[in-house]
Order: C-alpha cells, then sequence, then structure tokens
C-alpha cells in the first residue's frame, strides 16, 4: 500500500520536494520491520478517530495485527535488553 504524492495539491511542491526521500512518487503507507527479535508493523491511516468504525479500516488493522503474529515463530528475548516493563527504550 502506498501513497501517490503526484495526486498532493500543487500548494504543498516544496513539502514534496523537501520530505520525499527515495521512494519516487509512491511513498509507504504501511511496512513492518524486525528488530530486537520482535516484528513491528506501522500503517500512516487512522489520523481521524471516525475511521475507526469503518470495516474497511478495522479489517485493515486486524489483517496487521495477523500478519505480526504469522511471523511470531515463538516468543524469543534472546536480543532484548530491557530488564523491566517500564524501562526506557534506547
Amino acid at each position: 500500500m502506498a501513497h501517490d504524492i503526484t495526486t498532493l495539491l500543487p500548494v504543498d511542491s516544496m513539502k514534496i520536494k523537501n520530505n520525499k526521500g527515495s521512494f519516487g512518487n509512491l511513498f509507504p503507507a504501511e511496512w513492518y520491520q524486525s528488530f530486537d527479535g520482535g516484528n513491528a508493523w506501522i500503517t500512516t491511516l487512522g489520523h481521524d478517530k471516525e475511521y475507526y468504525q469503518q470495516a474497511d479500516f478495522s479489517n485493515h488493522i486486524l489483517a496487521g495485527i495477523q500478519f505480526v503474529l504469522a511471523k511470531t515463530k515463538s516468543n524469543t528475548r534472546k536480543k532484548a535488553y530491557a530488564l523491566r516493563w517500564d524501562e526506557e527504550v534506547r
């Protein structure tokens, strides 16, 4: 899933140029990454609270959760560095 930045208003052209990065005209709207023995799924959608009442958005969130769960083979803490749940993230 990606945002097509060519559909943004021309008034935002400087903001687009400064934040375009290496993605060309498409900017990721969701992605996942693995780190420190865990998995994360990120979405840029859901800025308005009304979205959370919509079935398609709820399905989007559910699919992300299911994706991360499917990638999780076991609960390993080999790469974890925190000793307590409230320890500050490095």
